[in-house]
């Protein structure tokens, strides 16, 4: 069917009417594979029917980073779908790690979910160790509340660095938002956030790679951002969102990544975090109560 109808468009409007020229995906693992059957079938029927220049499709993916649990593509059935075989001299696998220091990369590994491309190749940057927090406090807000506080100290201390704040429910990135935005007053740091759900915080009007910026943003809309220092707060609410293991696994593999020199996870001292900890060696980060 979808042959036809390629077919059919090209002989009723021309080569010409469906030629995208070069299309770069990004992010490709969280696209379903029928959408590359498409491509490949459009992409097909276009060049042979005397498309100029020949359609093109560049792809980029892990599939380590996958942002849904259900709707995404592996690596082999992306490279299946644009009809690619194995080995093909148009598939390349970008093995070294160049974003992380050595001790974050070990971190972030230790929730790998054991999928067929594997991990990158270890980085050679020295760094500090990660930091787990475990702040025991008998309400969410006095939680946030002390997160907020070691955030801000952190950022009045290191100015000239990028900083990521990151949240699990959209409910929390606000109020985390407004709570920096309060403690950082008259600081000169610029807080800023973004979500699809407030017309207010648009994505384009983010600055990256700026000293003095603290961004707060839904753990959806980390992937593919890096940051000097992250901060992770209350990961252990994907472990009560009933989300299963690999899940969870790949949703802190995606944020620990995002740190490229100090990575802060900041846990409430309940069971979810424990069980999350089980994952982690003790020896791959320094654990502070506060």
């Amino acid at each position: 069917m979808q042959v036809e109808a390629a077919k059919q468009g090209s002989s009723q409007h021309g080569a010409q009417a469906v030629n995208w020229g070069h299309l770069i995906i990004d992010e490709g693992q969280d696209f379903p594979r029928s959408m590359y059957t498409c491509l490949h079938l459009t992409m097909s029927v276009a060049n042979a029917s005397g498309a100029a220049p020949k359609l093109a499709v560049t792809v980029l993916a892990d599939e380590n980073q996958r942002l849904m649990p259900s709707k995404n593509s592996t690596i082999e059935e992306i490279r299946q779908g644009l009809g690619l075989h194995a080995g093909d001299r148009n598939v390349f696998s970008l093995k070294k790690n160049y974003r992380n220091s050595r001790q974050v990369a070990d971190f972030a590994g230790s929730f790998y979910a054991g999928l067929p491309t594997g991990m990158p190749s270890p980085p050679t940057r020295a760094g500090d160790l990660p930091v787990v927090s475990m702040v025991a406090r008998d309400t969410h807000g006095k939680f946030l509340n002390a997160c907020v506080e070691k955030i801000a100290m952190y950022a009045k201390a290191y100015r000239t660095k990028e900083i990521a704040v990151l949240a699990m429910h959209d409910k929390v990135r606000k109020s985390l938002f407004n709570r920096l935005k309060e403690k950082l007053q008259g600081e000169k740091i610029e807080v800023q956030s973004y979500s699809s759900s407030d017309e207010e915080l648009k994505a384009e009007d983010l600055t990256f790679d700026k000293p003095g910026h603290v961004t707060v943003l839904n753990a959806a809309s980390a992937k593919g951002l890096e940051f000097d220092a992250v901060f992770i707060v209350d990961p252990g609410m994907l472990m009560s969102s009933g989300s299963a293991d690999l899940h969870v696994k790949m949703t802190l593999y995606v944020l620990c990544s995002r740190a490229r020199s100090f990575l802060n996870v900041m846990l409430l001292d309940d069971d979810n975090s424990q069980k999350l900890l089980q994952w982690v060696p003790n020896a791959r980060y320094e654990k502070e109560d506060l």
